[in-house]
């Protein structure tokens, strides 16, 4: 096997595996010499390419309990709901959509995807009326995969 590479180096071995999401492998973006076997080329065009979307909010302080990460919601519509470190004194968490219901986030915009992850983060760590992820909201931001 010989792989080259971006800068020219041509590197041997006697195997390579190659691991790649679907859709660069559909997008034919990567070269394969020789091609793929016909039946596992039929598959890879077959096979369907969900979209994904994420929805992160910047909040000024940490709203949720002392050790949370990250939450499976799946009746929700960010059915992922995940924090990262904070940093600076802004705390993130994300909402993650695959599929049917990164479509629906992503036609909402950006303003109201933001909105409805605020709502879903306040149903989740808020006490009776209280809206905690609405009322420390710095911004959100949309991202479609």
């Amino acid at each position: 096997v010989t792989v080259r590479r971006d800068d020219g180096v041509m590197l041997r071995g006697r195997a390579c595996v190659v691991a790649l999401p679907l859709g660069v492998l559909k997008a034919g973006d990567v070269a394969l010499a020789p091609a793929l076997p016909p039946r596992i080329a039929k598959a890879v065009a077959e096979l369907p390419v969900a979209n994904a979307v994420k929805v992160a909010a910047a909040l000024t302080k940490a709203i949720w309990p002392d050790g949370w990460w990250n939450a499976v919601c799946g009746d929700a519509l960010f059915p992922e709901v995940w924090r990262s470190s904070e940093q600076g004194g802004v705390h993130v968490v994300v909402g993650f959509a695959t599929g049917s219901r990164a479509d629906a986030v992503a036609a909402l915009g950006a303003r109201d995807a933001g909105a409805k992850l605020l709502t879903q983060l306040d149903a989740m760590f808020g006490i009776g009326a209280s809206r905690p992820a609405t009322a420390a909201c710095a911004s959100t931001a949309l991202v479609e995969w």
